[in-house]
């Protein structure tokens, strides 16, 4: 079977069951889907994007909520958005939505690293228990070539999930 980084054995990845259907089955022969699911989709792809392609084919998705109305306290980033590329004196524009489920009252550390270096750091606070945030990271690289960055929340007490708190991507 397919290996499954830790930690993510208790996910649940509605954009990968949806996108899986679309490559079984022949959109001729797809009337719908029905899913049974908490419905609380926790891996980075997003949902939106792959049931846009549902509705294309005028297929419905229907889904049956099982499970607790309360959601795992967990924070995440759900993704980022940076240049490619970018020429030496150029400000490189970094944007991080992240949520922040039960932690309401709390605040969250978010860092954006290259390397093991810390270019710069957000306290952001969290007023609401199922809160999203866009935070924006503006650098000016001291050096040419290509960059390992990284973005992290650090860990908050109790969460569920760790091991959805960081992101990298090469600039």
């Amino acid at each position: 079977g397919e290996a499954v980084a830790e930690g993510w054995g208790d996910a649940t990845d509605l954009a990968s069951a949806l996108g899986t259907v679309l490559e079984q089955v022949s959109p001729d022969e797809l009337a719908g889907v029905l899913m049974v699911s908490d419905g609380r989709h926790n891996r980075p792809e997003r949902v939106e994007d792959v049931a846009r392609r549902f509705g294309i084919l005028d297929a419905p998705v229907g889904m049956i909520a099982v499970g607790s109305q309360i959601p795992p306290k967990d924070a995440s980033i759900v993704s980022v958005k940076a240049p490619e590329a970018i020429h030496l004196g150029d400000r490189m524009r970094v944007t991080v939505e992240a949520k922040f489920d039960g932690y309401r009252g709390h605040a969250a550390k978010v860092i954006l690293k290259r390397g093991e270096q810390v270019l710069e750091e957000r306290e952001v606070p969290i007023p609401q228990d199922y809160h999203r945030e866009e935070i924006r990271f503006a650098q000016l690289p001291q050096e040419g070539g290509v960059g390992d960055y990284q973005v992290v929340i650090e860990a908050l007490d109790d969460e569920r999930f760790a091991d959805n708190n960081s992101w990298e991507f090469v600039t």
